[in-house]
């Protein structure tokens, strides 16, 4: 599953790797600038509480563009025509579910790393695809979870693969005097949701299979 994912991300970015390293590189620029002032200003006393003011603003904000990040590519795996107004809608529709299965997944991982860590981990591969569900099917926060989890099932050795594969790349891209970053981190979201894909594949064949006897 892990190679198919490569290879058919390796194909999406071919095609849509100028739009794709386009909008990744504008939100890191944009996220950066709408973080600054609220950095800056908490780096002094005297305005430290400003900074707290705005930070719900800019969570808000920041929030936004990564959950935009996740449709951008998603469309992508799934072959539509890219479009920032599109996925704009979409996102704006599905934000509050996406940023409470957000902060759901983030409890979890943070209670489950107490738990010498493993826990946490385990957490995180069951739930981390839980975004996807909400763009594609439009379903609850909790609801997206139990999809998640149902769909990594006996995939925690692919996960850990896929994982691994992220990092040697993302190091790559390091190497690369940095150039490169940008570029690999494409290809690896692009990874992600072709691996997503690849899940639903699965989980849309079995119940066809039991429908079928």
């Amino acid at each position: 599953m892990v190679q198919m994912a490569i290879n058919r991300a390796l194909a999406t970015f071919k095609k849509n790797w100028i739009f794709l390293i386009l909008f990744v590189t504008g939100a890191i620029i944009f996220s950066t600038l709408v973080e600054f002032p609220v950095v800056l200003l908490g780096r002094f006393d005297d305005t430290a509480f400003l900074g707290l003011i705005f930070f719900p603003a800019v969570f808000i904000i920041t929030s936004f563009v990564s959950f935009m990040q996740f449709d951008i590519f998603l469309a992508a795996a799934r072959g539509e025509e890219l479009n920032l107004a599109t996925s704009f809608a979409r996102v704006k529709k599905v934000y509050p579910t996406m940023l409470l299965a957000t902060i759901i997944i983030g409890v979890a991982v943070i209670i489950g790393g107490f738990f010498l860590i493993i826990p946490g981990i385990y957490l995180f591969y069951r739930l981390r695809f839980s975004p996807y569900f909400i763009l594609e099917y439009k379903c609850a926060a909790t609801e997206s979870l139990r999809l998640s989890w149902e769909a990594t099932a006996g995939h925690l050795l692919d996960i850990f693969l896929l994982d691994a594969f992220s990092l040697v790349i993302a190091l790559l891209g390091v190497l690369a005097l940095y150039v490169g970053l940008i570029p690999a981190s494409v290809y690896l979201l692009l990874v992600q949701a072709h691996f997503y894909r690849l899940l639903i594949e699965e989980r849309e064949a079995f119940v066809l299979a039991g429908e079928g006897q």
